[in-house]
Protein backbone atom coordinates (compact mmCIF):
# COMPACT_ATOMS: atom_id res chain seq x y z
CA UNK A 1 0.00 0.00 0.00
CA UNK A 2 1.27 3.45 -0.75
CA UNK A 3 0.17 6.99 -0.23
CA UNK A 4 -0.30 9.34 -3.14
CA UNK A 5 -0.76 13.02 -2.55
CA UNK A 6 -3.38 14.92 -4.43
CA UNK A 7 -2.18 18.37 -5.15
CA UNK A 8 -3.31 21.50 -6.85
CA UNK A 9 -0.83 23.76 -8.55
CA UNK A 10 -1.65 27.26 -9.63
CA UNK A 11 0.17 30.40 -10.55
CA UNK A 12 -0.04 33.26 -8.10
CA UNK A 13 1.62 36.54 -9.18
CA UNK A 14 3.55 34.63 -11.84
CA UNK A 15 4.92 32.03 -9.41
CA UNK A 16 3.85 28.43 -9.15
CA UNK A 17 2.27 27.59 -5.80
CA UNK A 18 1.57 24.03 -4.71
CA UNK A 19 -1.26 23.21 -2.34
CA UNK A 20 -1.41 19.74 -0.79
CA UNK A 21 -5.04 18.80 -0.42
CA UNK A 22 -5.12 15.35 1.22
CA UNK A 23 -3.40 11.99 1.00
CA UNK A 24 -4.85 9.23 -1.15
CA UNK A 25 -4.39 5.56 -0.33
CA UNK A 26 -3.53 3.22 -3.19
CA UNK A 27 -3.71 -0.55 -2.74
CA UNK A 28 -3.06 -3.32 -5.25
CA UNK A 29 -5.03 -6.48 -4.46
CA UNK A 30 -5.78 -9.79 -6.10
CA UNK A 31 -9.04 -9.83 -8.04
CA UNK A 32 -11.42 -12.21 -6.31
CA UNK A 33 -14.80 -10.94 -7.49
CA UNK A 34 -14.88 -9.96 -11.17
CA UNK A 35 -18.40 -8.53 -10.74
CA UNK A 36 -16.71 -5.66 -8.87
CA UNK A 37 -15.30 -4.52 -12.23
CA UNK A 38 -18.70 -3.70 -13.75
CA UNK A 39 -18.42 0.09 -13.54
CA UNK A 40 -14.79 0.03 -14.70
CA UNK A 41 -15.88 -2.09 -17.68
CA UNK A 42 -18.54 0.48 -18.59
CA UNK A 43 -16.03 3.33 -18.38
CA UNK A 44 -13.44 1.45 -20.45
CA UNK A 45 -16.01 0.58 -23.11
CA UNK A 46 -17.26 4.16 -23.31
CA UNK A 47 -13.69 5.35 -23.80
CA UNK A 48 -13.19 2.87 -26.64
CA UNK A 49 -11.34 0.12 -24.77
CA UNK A 50 -12.68 -3.42 -24.55
CA UNK A 51 -10.11 -5.04 -22.28
CA UNK A 52 -12.15 -5.00 -19.08
CA UNK A 53 -15.27 -6.35 -20.80
CA UNK A 54 -13.14 -9.03 -22.41
CA UNK A 55 -11.60 -9.97 -19.05
CA UNK A 56 -15.11 -10.34 -17.60
CA UNK A 57 -16.32 -12.42 -20.55
CA UNK A 58 -13.31 -14.74 -20.44
CA UNK A 59 -13.66 -15.13 -16.67
CA UNK A 60 -17.35 -15.97 -16.96
CA UNK A 61 -16.79 -18.66 -19.61
CA UNK A 62 -13.79 -20.06 -17.75
CA UNK A 63 -11.51 -19.30 -20.71
CA UNK A 64 -9.20 -17.24 -18.49
CA UNK A 65 -9.47 -16.94 -14.71
CA UNK A 66 -5.79 -16.30 -14.09
CA UNK A 67 -5.72 -19.46 -11.99
CA UNK A 68 -2.85 -21.53 -13.41
CA UNK A 69 0.47 -21.67 -11.54
CA UNK A 70 2.06 -18.23 -11.46
CA UNK A 71 -0.99 -16.45 -12.85
CA UNK A 72 -2.64 -13.54 -11.09
CA UNK A 73 -5.23 -10.86 -11.66
CA UNK A 74 -5.07 -7.55 -9.86
CA UNK A 75 -7.25 -4.60 -9.01
CA UNK A 76 -6.06 -1.17 -7.97
CA UNK A 77 -8.05 0.54 -5.25
CA UNK A 78 -7.67 4.28 -4.71
CA UNK A 79 -9.38 5.53 -1.57
CA UNK A 80 -11.40 2.31 -1.53
CA UNK A 81 -12.63 2.58 -5.13
CA UNK A 82 -11.58 0.23 -7.91
CA UNK A 83 -9.69 2.27 -10.48
CA UNK A 84 -7.59 -0.28 -12.35
CA UNK A 85 -7.21 -3.91 -13.36
CA UNK A 86 -4.51 -6.10 -14.88
CA UNK A 87 -3.68 -9.77 -15.28
CA UNK A 88 -0.63 -11.99 -15.55
CA UNK A 89 -0.85 -15.25 -17.52
CA UNK A 90 1.45 -17.88 -18.89
CA UNK A 91 1.86 -16.58 -22.45
CA UNK A 92 -0.23 -18.91 -24.64
CA UNK A 93 1.58 -17.73 -27.78
CA UNK A 94 5.16 -18.27 -26.58
CA UNK A 95 5.16 -22.07 -26.36
CA UNK A 96 7.29 -21.73 -23.22
CA UNK A 97 5.90 -21.94 -19.68
CA UNK A 98 8.60 -19.58 -18.40
CA UNK A 99 7.22 -16.71 -20.47
CA UNK A 100 4.41 -14.66 -18.94
CA UNK A 101 1.96 -12.30 -20.56
CA UNK A 102 0.60 -9.00 -19.24
CA UNK A 103 -3.12 -8.93 -19.89
CA UNK A 104 -5.98 -6.46 -19.83
CA UNK A 105 -4.31 -3.49 -18.10
CA UNK A 106 -6.78 -0.65 -17.74
CA UNK A 107 -6.62 2.38 -15.45
CA UNK A 108 -9.55 4.73 -15.05
CA UNK A 109 -9.10 7.95 -17.00
CA UNK A 110 -9.83 9.94 -13.83
CA UNK A 111 -6.69 8.68 -12.10
CA UNK A 112 -4.20 8.23 -14.92
CA UNK A 113 -0.71 9.67 -14.44
CA UNK A 114 -0.98 9.25 -10.66
CA UNK A 115 1.09 6.07 -10.36
CA UNK A 116 -1.76 3.54 -10.47
CA UNK A 117 -0.56 1.68 -13.57
CA UNK A 118 3.03 1.74 -12.33
CA UNK A 119 1.94 0.32 -8.97
CA UNK A 120 0.02 -2.51 -10.65
CA UNK A 121 3.02 -3.30 -12.85
CA UNK A 122 5.40 -3.22 -9.87
CA UNK A 123 3.24 -5.80 -8.06
CA UNK A 124 2.98 -7.90 -11.21
CA UNK A 125 6.78 -7.85 -11.61
CA UNK A 126 7.28 -8.92 -7.99
CA UNK A 127 4.87 -11.81 -8.49
CA UNK A 128 6.53 -12.80 -11.77
CA UNK A 129 9.93 -13.21 -10.09
CA UNK A 130 10.90 -16.85 -9.71
CA UNK A 131 8.09 -17.99 -12.01
CA UNK A 132 8.72 -16.28 -15.34
CA UNK A 133 11.98 -15.35 -17.06
CA UNK A 134 10.33 -12.76 -19.32
CA UNK A 135 7.01 -11.06 -19.90
CA UNK A 136 5.34 -10.26 -23.21
CA UNK A 137 2.39 -8.08 -24.11
CA UNK A 138 0.64 -6.68 -27.13
CA UNK A 139 -0.69 -3.18 -27.64
CA UNK A 140 -1.19 -0.93 -30.61
CA UNK A 141 -2.09 2.11 -28.52
CA UNK A 142 0.67 4.75 -28.60
CA UNK A 143 -0.04 5.94 -25.05
CA UNK A 144 0.03 2.40 -23.69
CA UNK A 145 3.22 1.71 -25.60
CA UNK A 146 4.91 4.75 -24.03
CA UNK A 147 3.74 3.62 -20.59
CA UNK A 148 5.15 0.11 -21.04
CA UNK A 149 8.48 1.49 -22.25
CA UNK A 150 8.56 3.78 -19.18
CA UNK A 151 8.14 0.77 -16.87
CA UNK A 152 10.95 -1.19 -18.51
CA UNK A 153 9.52 -3.02 -21.52
CA UNK A 154 11.25 -2.88 -24.88
CA UNK A 155 9.39 -2.65 -28.18
CA UNK A 156 9.48 -5.82 -30.30
CA UNK A 157 8.92 -5.94 -34.04
CA UNK A 158 8.09 -8.79 -36.34
CA UNK A 159 6.28 -10.91 -33.74
CA UNK A 160 2.54 -11.11 -34.35
CA UNK A 161 1.41 -11.66 -30.75
CA UNK A 162 4.00 -9.49 -29.02
CA UNK A 163 4.78 -5.78 -29.30
CA UNK A 164 6.73 -5.38 -26.02
CA UNK A 165 8.94 -7.62 -23.91
CA UNK A 166 10.75 -7.38 -20.59
CA UNK A 167 13.03 -9.79 -18.78
CA UNK A 168 12.14 -10.65 -15.21
CA UNK A 169 15.18 -10.28 -12.99
CA UNK A 170 15.69 -9.95 -9.25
Amino acid sequence: MSILWRSLARRVAGQRTLFVMRPSTLAIQLLTDPAALASLAVEATLSGHGMVTRLLAEWSTGENRFDRPGERSYIAMLDGNICGVCGLNVDPFAGDGSVGRVRRLYVSTAVRRRGVGSAIMAQLMRDALGRFRELNLRTHDAGASAFYVAVGFSPVSGVHHCTHRRSVVA
